[in-house]
């Protein structure tokens, strides 16, 4: 009995000792764990600040205004931590020469003959797009036709927020549709960061803003996410008026709905946008930003264009409506008082990152809803 005991004390022993190093052993390496930890963090803040004292040295901000940049007062801290951070290497249009006597583009597409597109509603992941499309692209989704000359530079501005599905659906079938076309194109997509109901119109006027500092484009397309074009006679340039494309819809049974429908899909040569002042910046929300457009347009006394119906189609791939805004009519009723003051040149944003990614530059803003409202409705 007592040689019992004796190994029982003897194995509670062993156990205590296995249970005390094993409890060491396990506060040692939460240490060194909670050290590094500590280490990134700080080389973390480290890197903010460092982009912090740039912003601040070169006194830029990103409260903008179209075509120029406003300065900050030098090194007094003002400047946030969004100010000009690029990621990935930057697209090589900045300078574009057309006084090539080669062949253009427009000539070319006239010898082709058109055909009708199949939408391809394929989920596939983002590596997989890269791969089948991004060969002949340049950084952010650039492209430019090598066998001709391009006598446009198109930005294809699409609005985003919380669509991963649709957004891979969209340039799984963009980037064969407008290599076809032998324009030269760049996609911008701008996301608008959690914190305020979406705003489509501000964040196509961002697009712009932020385009025309990447490259001088000739002509915008506003282009909803949810929109696949179904033929190849629905050219991606711009004309000489604003053109509304997305006119036959598959949720209309391809009628125009309305006649002064303007959404979805509609270009503009880049003056003709800055001459309306772009879209309002106060429909956050669902609904009002398009028709509001339209009388800026109507306002200009410019005339609206369409393809034939045939050319007009769009599919249009199903999703639930965000939030409707009830001001919204409101406001319709008080857009001639704002049309010049409510627009390109009155934005108020904060962007966070522009990184050039291969098939499209993404632009990530932050908007603030009472913001925006609360400069135009004290007026």
């Amino acid at each position: 009995m007592c040689k019992r005991w004796c190994f029982t004390c003897e194995m509670l022993g062993r156990a205590r000792t296995g249970f005390v190093l094993l409890t060491a052993t396990t506060l040692v390496f939460c240490y060194f764990l909670l050290r590094h930890t500590q280490v990134l963090h700080v080389q973390h803040k480290r890197w903010h600040s460092r982009e912090r004292m740039r912003c601040v040295h070169s006194g830029t901000s990103n409260n903008t205004k179209l075509g120029t940049t406003m300065e900050t007062s030098r090194g007094t801290g003002h400047c946030r931590t969004d100010c000009d951070i690029f990621v990935g290497e930057r697209p090589p249009c900045i300078t574009r020469n057309i006084s090539s006597t080669g062949p253009w583009c427009h000539e070319m597409r006239r010898k082709r003959g058109n055909t009708k597109v199949k939408v391809n509603l394929d989920s596939r992941s983002m590596e997989m797009l890269e791969k089948l499309h991004g060969a002949d692209l340049e950084p952010g989704g650039l492209f430019r036709p090598t066998e001709c000359t391009s006598s446009q530079r198109v930005a294809v501005i699409v609005p985003f927020r919380e669509r991963s599905l649709h957004l891979k659906i969209f340039l799984n079938n963009i980037h064969p549709f407008l290599k076809k076309q032998r324009v030269e194109y760049m996609i911008l997509v701008v996301e608008q960061a959690p914190g305020s109901r979406l705003n489509r119109g501000m964040l196509r006027n961002i697009g712009v803003v932020e385009g025309e500092k990447l490259c001088k484009f000739d002509c915008y397309f506003f282009h909803d996410i949810d929109m696949i074009p179904l033929s190849e006679r629905n050219l991606y340039t711009c004309g000489s008026k604003p053109r509304h494309h997305a006119a036959a819809l598959a949720r209309w049974n391809y009628a125009l709905p309305y006649e002064h429908i303007f959404g979805g899909v509609v270009s503009f040569k880049t003056d003709l946008f800055k001459k309306i002042n772009g879209y309002s910046n106060m429909y956050f929300g669902w609904g009002g930003e398009d028709d509001d457009l339209y009388n800026r347009v109507k306002h200009h006394n410019m005339d609206i264009e369409r393809y034939p119906m045939k050319i007009s189609g769009y599919g249009d791939l199903k999703h639930r409506k965000s939030e409707a805004q009830n001001a919204r009519y409101s406001y319709l009723k008080t857009w001639k008082a704002r049309v010049e003051v409510d627009g390109l040149n009155s934005l108020k944003y904060h962007r966070y990152l522009v990184e050039f990614r291969r098939l499209y530059t993404w632009i990530y803003v932050g908007i603030k809803e009472p913001e925006v409202l609360g400069s135009y409705l004290k007026k």
